[in-house]
Formats: C-alpha cells, sequence, structure tokens
C-alpha cells in the first residue's frame, strides 16, 4: 500500500516546519538520516595522573571488574561476585577500588579509574567508550521529528566554535553540556558510573509548535555510532549487518563473540517524576564500515500529551554487562510494582527489586541469576557460600524488619518471558533458608552497614548448592526471594526494596578513606552479592598437576590459577608442555 502524506506548516523558533499525518507502510529507514559532516575519530586522551597502590603479591588470576578475590588469615580465599562493578584494571596490572570521578583532561574529560575507560570532548558531547579491545563512540547530531521517512529538523548540535564548554557537576561524575545546542533549554550530559556511561539529553520546555501532529510521528534523537573494526551489533537474537529496529537492548560484541558493551532500552521520562514513563526502539542504519546512523525514537504523543510536566528526559545508556541476571515474579495485580517487563537491570541506579506482599498491589517475588561465574582452579574445594542482600533503607523512624524466603530455582527462565507467573511455586523447591532483614534509616557511615546486610546461608559444607553450580551437576538457575505470608494478610502494605546497583555511593566513604571512594567490603559494595569462601589447591609431594594452556583469544582469567605448595617442600620444578 502506498502511504499518504499530507504536509502542513507550522512555525517552530523561526523555522518552518513540516507537521505530519501518517497513515500505515514501513518507513525507508535510510532516508531518516543524512550522511553527518560533523565527525570525529574514535581516539583516548591521555588520562590524568591517578595514585594507584602497588600490584599485591599474590594477586589472584581470578579477580575482575565484577568479582574480588581475597587471601584469608587462615590460608583459605574468598570470591565475591557483584551485581555491579567493583573495581578496574590499572596500568601497571593491579586490581583498584572504582573512582567514577571525571577529570579534566587535554580536549575534554576523562575518567579512567573505571571499569569502562570513559572520555568526552570538551565542547560537544562525544562520547568514547573503551572495553578490553573494543572502541565505541556516541556522537548526537540532532533532534528531528519524523514520519514515514520524512523528517524535520527541531534542533542541532552547534560547531565547536559557538559551543560553550561543558562543565563538571554531580561531585565530578556529570559533564553537563548547556550550550551545545541549537534550541535553548536543551542540556545534554554525560555521566560515569561503576562500569557504566549514561547520555542523558534533557528538554526543559514542551516543543511549541503550531498546528496538530496526527499519525504516528516520533521526536527523534540522531547519532553517530563508531565502532572498531571487528565489532559487530547483536539484537533480536542475531548479528545485524543491515538496518533494523528493536525496543529491546543492543549488544556491541568483540572480535571473539564476547559481549563487550551493551545499549540499554530506549526510555524517556520526567526528570520529577520518573514513573511517568515510555519506551522506545532504536533504528540502525550502517553507514560504512564500523559506522551507524541511529535514531533514538520515542512517541511524538507522549512528548505532546498536555499532561506532561517538563523537563523530560531522554536516557540511552551503555554498560558493561553484568554477571548477574534479574527478574521480577508478579500477581496478575494492576498495581504491582514492577517493571513493564519481568527484567530488572541488576546495575541501573533507577532500578530496585520489590519482594513481599500487598492487600493493595499484590504478591511480588524476585528472581537473581549469577550468570558467568568465574572458573575456579582444579583442585579447590568450596566450604561455604552466602548470598548477600542489602535492602533500601528508605524508612523513616524505627528500623523493622521483615522475613524474607530463598528458594532454589528448578527451572530455566527468560527475563523477557517470565514476569507473570502468578508466583507459581514449581519454579523454585527447595526453600533454603528464611531470615529477618533489617531495614531502615541508612547509617551515616559505612562501618555500621554489615546490620543491613542480610546473609543468606546457600552453602555451610564442602558439596553442596553452590559447588554443584560451579562443577555443572547442579544446573545453575537461580535463586527466589519471597515473604513467607498466608492468608488475606490485609495488614501488608509494603514491600521490601533491593538495591541492585552500588550500596555505597561516594559521599558516604569520602571522609572515612578518601584514597578509595568505593570500597571493596560485603556491606559497601552492590545491594546484591554472592560471596564463596573455598580452599585453593594444594600439590602433594610428587604431584603432577595437568591443565589446558591458554589459546588465542581465551579469557586467561579462566585458564591461569596458583597453587599452594606443600609446606614441606624444598625445591620445586615447573615444566610447561604444548603439543
Amino acid at each position: 500500500m502506498i502511504a499518504k502524506l499530507r504536509l502542513l506548516r507550522a512555525t517552530f523558533s523561526g523555522l518552518m516546519l513540516a507537521v505530519f499525518v501518517v497513515s500505515s507502510t514501513a518507513p525507508n529507514a535510510r532516508s531518516l538520516f543524512p550522511k553527518p559532516e560533523r565527525t570525529q575519530v574514535i581516539t583516548e586522551s591521555a588520562p590524568a595522573a591517578v595514585a594507584v597502590d602497588p600490584p599485591a603479591a599474590g594477586q589472584s588470576a581470578l579477580n575482575s571488574a565484577f568479582a574480588h578475590d581475597e587471601a584469608l588469615a587462615d590460608g583459605r580465599r574468598r570470591l565475591t561476585v557483584s551485581a555491579a562493578p567493583l573495581q578496574y584494571q590499572a596500568e601497571d596490572g593491579s586490581w583498584q577500588p572504582i573512582d567514577a570521578r571525571f577529570r579534566a583532561a587535554e580536549g575534554g574529560f576523562s575518567n579512567f579509574t573505571n571499569a569502562l575507560r570513559i572520555s568526552t570532548a570538551e565542547r560537544s558531547p562525544t562520547l568514547n567508550l573503551r572495553n578490553g579491545d573494543t572502541l565505541v563512540q556516541w556522537q548526537t547530531q540532532e533532534l528531528a521529528l519524523s514520519g514515514e521517512g520524512n523528517r524535520a529538523s527541531l534542533a542541532n548540535v552547534i560547531d565547536d566554535a559557538a559551543a560553550g564548554p561543558g562543565v563538571l557537576a554531580g561531585e565530578d561524575q556529570v559533564v553537563r553540556y548547556s550550550a551545545s545546542w541549537s534550541r535553548p533549554g536543551i542540556i545534554e550530559e554525560i555521566i560515569a558510573a561503576p562500569g557504566a556511561a549514561e547520555q542523558r539529553l534533557i528538554i526543559e520546555k514542551r516543543f511549541a509548535l503550531a498546528g496538530n501532529v496526527v499519525g504516528a510521528a516520533t521526536l527523534d534523537l540522531l547519532a553517530a555510532l563508531r565502532l572498531s573494526p571487528s565489532a559487530s551489533l547483536f539484537a533480536n537474537g542475531a548479528i545485524q549487518a543491515g538496518a533494523f529496529t528493536t525496543q529491546g537492548r543492543v549488544e556491541i560484541r568483540d572480535a571473539t563473540g564476547r559481549t563487550a558493551l551493551v545499549l540499554t532500552p530506549v526510555i524517556a521520562y520526567e526528570q520529577g517524576n520518573p514513573a511517568a514513563q515510555v519506551i522506545g526502539q532504536y533504528t540502525f542504519v550502517p553507514h560504512g564500515e564500523g559506522e551507524w546512523q541511529v535514531a533514538v525514537q520515542t512517541p511524538w504523543s507522549w512528548w505532546a500529551d498536555p499532561q506532561r510536566a517538563y523537563p523530560v528526559v531522554l536516557d540511552p545508556t551503555m554498560k558493561m554487562l553484568s554477571p548477574i541476571t534479574t527478574a521480577q515474579l508478579c500477581s496478575y495485580h494492576t498495581s504491582a510494582p514492577c517493571p513493564l517487563t519481568g527484567s530488572v537491570d541488576p546495575t541501573n541506579n533507577t532500578e530496585l527489586i520489590y519482594i513481599g506482599r500487598s492487600y493493595l498491589q499484590g504478591t511480588v517475588s524476585a528472581l537473581i541469576r549469577f550468570d558467568n561465574l568465574p572458573t575456579l582452579p582444579p583442585g579447590y574445594t568450596v566450604e561455604t557460600a552466602d548470598l548477600l542482600i542489602a535492602p533500601k533503607n528508605y524508612l523513616v523512624g524505627s528500623p523493622v524488619t521483615k522475613q524474607i524466603r530463598v528458594w532454589q530455582v528448578t527451572s530455566a527462565w527468560d527475563p523477557a518471558t517470565v514476569y507473570y507467573l502468578n508466583n507459581d511455586p514449581t519454579i523454585a523447591f527447595p526453600a533454603i533458608e528464611q531470615k529477618y532483614l533489617l531495614q531502615g534509616i541508612k547509617p551515616a557511615i559505612p562501618v555500621s552497614a554489615e546490620s543491613f546486610v542480610t546473609r543468606f546461608h546457600l552453602q555451610t559444607e564442602p558439596g553442596g548448592l553452590v559447588s554443584g553450580w560451579l562443577s555443572g551437576a547442579i544446573p545453575n538457575h537461580g535463586l527466589l526471594l519471597d515473604e513467607p505470608v498466608s492468608g488475606n494478610c490485609t495488614a501488608c502494605t509494603d514491600f521490601v526494596h533491593i538495591y541492585t546497583a552500588p550500596l555505597w555511593t561516594k559521599n558516604d566513604t569520602r571522609n572515612l578513606d578518601p584514597g578509595k571512594p568505593f570500597p571493596l567490603s560485603a556491606s559497601e559494595g552492590s545491594g546484591i552479592m554472592l560471596q564463596i569462601t573455598y580452599a585453593p589447591p594444594t600439590l602433594a609431594l610428587g604431584q603432577t598437576i595437568f591443565s589446558s594452556l591458554p589459546t588465542f583469544g581465551e579469557n586467561y582469567a579462566d585458564t591461569y590459577h596458583a597453587y599452594l605448595p606443600p609446606s614441606s617442600a624444598s625445591t620445586w620444578t615447573a615444566v610447561a608442555v604444548k603439543g
């Protein structure tokens, strides 16, 4: 069917604007994107000098951005896996606590004391990211009103010569550009978080258009995405080589097929009321090797709603893929406090996991799965394993307690489809442990935080659940958390709120230890952590260990391990054989 398009004329800030009446037929996506004239090469500015501690003696190869391995006093070791990045690898190879603050650098701002290396230009919001060997550049260009392959420009990013410089804000974790767009009242921010970079466009006032826009028009934020030559895009369940559209997340994969970065689903929300939000979509169009034109699209009808309260935020985020998957199970209740999909982003500061029952909002449980657990060295013994849960301490007044129950999940689940199971009990069995969880006012300093972290003992001796996950003897489908409440429960009025992002901010720890803004103790990490205590292998006299050597493209953290020699040995011979 041929689309019927009627053009009306309207005035916007002295410009003529086409207003659309749109009928069906898929748009010609390529017509949305002119070839950009303003481009920059993907580069990294030299980082500002940052003092780091020397590498720790015998530092474990199990360390990663999301996992911290440490020696205990009795010869055992403790491995902590977090929902949010805990540390970054410095230039000297040592693992250091994350500091998510930007520093002024030549030509802009940089944050290289992070699991994800981030830099941006001085006068234009040009975001450069690096994870390993994968380089990514995101450069916003234009705001447009689009429909059926036609577009009318609303605002453009102006040339650097006319733009004002970005300034540090938000305790140096934000670079704010308030004079980089042709239309006043558009503010762009680049925000650094552990393992993530958020590009936030703040539109302070509604667009004053003369006339109405009718049909399936969208507000498009147009941007250029440039990737390392070996990188690829994965979306809609497949590697994408041509133009595509998706409402889901987009993965940027490296040459080995591993996910280096995730572009989270599109969302726009009222700055003063984030619950007033709308889901959008991405449209990607290739523009040469390693370059894509991207439209971040949200319904125009949502922006034009007379009830819409401005400022409004458009919020694409790029982040490292967390080793933890979380989702919600909700009863069929119209007021259930769950996301529009079951999935809950464990590294998003705005997301919370809800657990409990309310006679006004139904019953809600949480699913947690620890994906991609580190490979422990051959001969290890897992002795104990704990799930650490830190609630959001939002109450004003005396602390209160709620019961939380942890179950072993015995069925596979997908966060995109698990949302409504009506809390089917057959998904999880058996119950592992039930404890009271304390929630109240957030303590002033981290040393008292342990009382707000509840430890659920998943394994108390060798050969338990987590040992089975690591060896493959027990399928790792994760855990279910619920509140053990039965009956009508007319007194149930609220839910437990669980942090899914770092529990402590820089403010909480600055006065305690200025050199380490994000400490690594269990009570100061994310609100969801898995802590494994294990005995490393000890070689006996005359014992031979056979282990495969790493090959090109392998993860050395999975193939290199340390071994403890017996105390009676005086001499040792190490032999490596390949072939």
